[in-house]
C-alpha cells in the first residue's frame, strides 16, 4: 500500500473519532442539563427540605414554608403599621392574641388557602399553558432586573431567610393557581354560572323593599307637562317648604304610621305606597327597591343619603320580611316595607340599576364559598418535631418577594 493512501486512510479514521467525540460530548451535555432540569423541577415541586405541613395530600418544605412565613411577616407588619420589635410582636393584637400569634396564624392560613385552592384548581381540569408558564417564569425573573442581578445572587440573599429562588417560583405557581380559579369555577365574571345559580343567589343575598317617602322640609315641583323642573346641570330643583306645609308633612307621616298599625299587610302598605308616595323615582322603579349587601346600588343609594342619616340599606337588610321601619333624613322621612323576593326580577329592563353587577358578585360569592368549604375541610397537619422559630427572629427582604 502506498503511503500516501496509508494517510487517506487514517485521515479517514480520525474524522470519525472526531465525529464520535462530538456526539458523546453533547450527550453527556444533554444527560446533564437533564438531570440539572431535573433537580430544579424537583425543588419548585416540593419546595426543598424536609416536610414541615401537610395539608390534605400536599406538603409543604421548609424552604417554601420559610419563604411564605417571611412573606408573611413583611405583609403583616406593612397592613398592622408594626414595627419589628420584641415589644411590639409581644403586645396584644386586638383580637385576645399577640401579634406575633396573629401572624403565624394568619400567614398559615395564607398558606391553606394557596394550597387547597392549587388541589381545586388541579380538580376542575386546571393546567398552565406554556403561555401561562412563560408569564409566570417572567413574573419571577422580573424580581431580577433591578436590586438583584441573577438567581445566584437572589439565592445569596434569601439563603440567611431560609429558602432560595426556586421556592419563590413554587409560590408564585400556588399563587397563580389561586388567582385563576375563580375564573375556572365561574368564568369571566360569572359568564359560567348557570340560571339555577344567579337565582339561588338572588334569593339569598337580596332584599326587595317598598319605600314610601314623604318631604319635610322641602320639595320638587313638576312643570305644566308633569315632568319634574330641573336645573342647568340637570339635577331636580327643590323648594322649601313654608311652615304651614312642614306641618302638613308631620300630619301626613302621622296619619300613614296609625292606618300601618291598623292594618300592617302588604296590601295595606301597597295602597299607601300608590296614593301617598312622593319619591322622585317612584315610576323609575315600579317593583320597588333591591339591596344586597354587595350591590353597587346599595352603595351609591347610601352614599347619596344626607349627611348624618340613619344607615338605611343596613336597616333594610336586616328587617324582618313583612314588616315596616320608619327612618327620618332631616329633610324627609321614609317609611319602608320589606317584602319577599319576587321571581327573576333580574331579567326586567327597569331593574337594571339594581343588577347589572348580578353575574359578578354571584361569582364572587360562589367562589368565596367553595373556597371556604373545602379550606374548612381541608386536614392539616405539622412535623412534630418541628420546632416554631418565633416571629420576630424570622428575617425578610421586600426585594425577594413577587409583586
Amino acid at each position: 500500500m502506498s503511503k500516501t493512501k496509508k494517510k487517506k486512510i487514517k485521515a479517514k479514521g480520525e474524522g470519525i473519532s472526531r465525529r464520535r467525540m462530538r456526539l458523546l460530548v453533547a450527550i453527556s451535555t444533554a444527560a446533564v442539563l437533564t438531570v440539572a432540569i431535573l433537580v430544579t423541577v424537583l425543588a419548585i415541586l416540593f419546595g426543598g427540605g424536609r416536610t414541615v405541613m401537610r395539608v390534605n395530600s400536599a406538603r409543604v418544605g421548609e424552604e417554601l414554608y420559610s419563604y411564605w412565613l417571611s412573606y408573611g411577616k413583611y405583609s403583616y407588619l406593612r397592613e398592622h403599621g408594626g414595627s419589628d420589635t420584641r415589644a411590639y410582636w409581644s403586645s396584644d393584637s386586638g383580637e385576645g392574641i399577640t401579634h406575633e400569634q396573629a401572624c403565624r396564624l394568619s400567614t398559615e392560613r395564607y398558606i391553606v388557602q394557596m394550597l387547597v385552592s392549587a388541589e381545586l384548581y388541579d380538580s376542575l381540569g386546571g393546567e398552565l399553558s406554556a403561555g401561562e408558564r412563560e408569564a409566570i417564569e417572567e413574573r419571577a425573573e422580573a424580581l431580577l432586573q433591578y436590586d438583584i442581578s441573577s438567581r445566584s445572587e437572589y439565592d445569596r440573599l434569601a439563603k440567611k431567610h431560609g429558602f432560595s429562588y426556586s421556592a419563590m417560583c413554587r409560590a408564585l405557581v400556588y399563587s397563580y393557581k389561586n388567582e385563576t380559579l375563580r375564573t375556572l369555577l365561574t368564568g369571566n365574571g360569572g359568564s359560567t354560572l348557570t340560571e339555577a345559580q344567579i337565582e339561588q343567589y338572588y334569593e339569598l343575598t337580596f332584599t326587595r323593599a317598598l319605600i314610601l317617602e314623604v318631604r319635610t322640609e322641602n320639595y320638587y315641583k313638576t312643570d305644566g307637562e308633569g315632568d319634574y323642573e330641573q336645573n342647568a346641570d340637570g339635577t331636580y330643583k327643590l323648594f322649601d317648604m313654608t311652615d304651614e306645609e312642614k306641618a302638613e308633612a308631620r300630619a301626613k307621616i302621622e296619619r300613614i304610621l296609625a292606618a300601618l298599625d291598623a292594618d300592617g299587610s302588604l296590601e295595606s302598605f301597597e295602597a299607601l305606597y300608590a296614593s301617598e308616595n312622593e319619591d322622585i323615582r317612584r315610576t323609575l322603579y315600579p317593583d320597588g327597591y333591591f339591596f344586597s349587601e354587595s350591590s353597587a346600588f346599595s352603595e351609591y343609594y347610601t352614599e347619596n343619603l344626607p349627611t348624618g342619616a340613619p344607615d338605611v340599606v343596613s336597616g333594610i337588610l336586616s328587617q324582618q320580611i313583612g314588616s315596616y321601619r320608619t327612618y327620618d333624613l332631616g329633610d324627609r322621612t321614609l317609611i319602608v316595607y320589606v317584602t319577599g323576593t319576587t321571581e327573576r326580577p333580574y331579567e326586567k329592563a327597569s331593574n337594571e340599576d339594581f343588577f347589572h353587577d348580578l353575574a359578578t358578585n354571584a361569582a364572587e360569592y360562589y367562589y368565596a364559598k367553595t373556597l371556604a368549604d373545602a379550606i374548612a375541610s381541608a386536614r392539616v397537619s405539622y412535623d412534630k418535631d418541628l420546632k416554631m422559630k418565633p416571629i420576630r427572629e424570622i428575617g425578610y427582604d421586600y426585594r425577594l418577594f413577587f409583586r
